[in-house]
């Protein structure tokens, strides 16, 4: 059973950048009924009256915004964060860097160094994840079977608390985000989305170049402090 006191560990994220959503679908409805935990009630939310869910939405001491969902029907549990950094904040001389960014927080962290720990977990527990980048939120999900949450939830949260950004990764993922650019180089919409990007006013952040490539993200940064500096 995981009980809303298990997200104090979620309160040392940065309040300044993060806006985080947790639908944990297998949480009992006894742990959110329960008032005995250091964090506020933010609303009550509006439901139809076909939903037999229950929903509880917090915020932690650091500001995190917290939404619980509880169905005890559901096979799977989930969860996602939202980060409020996209490709408009994107530097001049690093077009692409926040979905490099969204790349490499997957590739090791602190507790868990192994490239691929993450995905194993997760997919051994009959779960999946993903992860995209928009121009002003980079958003983490993924779900996985209710029983291995816990420890899903710990390995997901230290992307935001402790990742590697390990410089020999630095070169693979680079390629790897300029062949997700190159595999919809031809796609209609991404094609009708550059030129109106064209049209508008070059000074707004919205219409640079989100996806990134080689180019673009030439000269990637070089180790931990960089990346977490830009």
């Amino acid at each position: 059973m995981l009980r809303p006191s298990s997200l104090m560990r979620w309160r040392h994220l940065p309040q300044r950048t993060l806006i985080g959503i947790i639908a944990s679908l297998c949480i009992a409805p006894l742990a959110l009924a329960s008032n005995d935990d250091p964090v506020a009630e933010v609303i009550s939310p509006t439901i139809s009256p076909y939903d037999s869910r229950d929903y509880r939405v917090l915020t932690l001491e650091n500001g995190l915004n917290v939404l619980l969902v509880s169905d005890p029907e559901a096979d799977k549990a989930a969860a996602s964060m939202n980060v409020r950094v996209g490709s408009a904040q994107d530097p001049d001389d690093l077009q692409g860097l926040a979905h490099f960014l969204e790349h490499m927080l997957f590739l090791g962290t602190e507790p868990y160094p192994e490239a691929d720990g993450y995905q194993r977990y997760i997919s051994n527990n009959a779960g999946s994840h993903n992860a995209f980048t928009a121009q002003q939120d980079t958003n983490y999900f993924f779900d996985i079977e209710p029983s291995a949450l816990p420890g899903a939830l710990d390995r997901f949260s230290e992307f935001f608390l402790s990742p590697l950004f390990n410089a020999d990764q630095l070169e693979s993922e680079r390629n790897i985000v300029h062949s997700e650019y190159m595999a919809r180089i031809r796609d209609e919409s991404r094609r009708e989305n550059d030129v109106l990007n064209q049209l508008l006013n070059p000074d707004n952040a919205t219409t640079g170049f989100a996806v990134g490539s080689r180019e673009t993200l030439a000269n990637p940064p070089e180790g931990e402090a960089t990346l977490r500096e830009r």
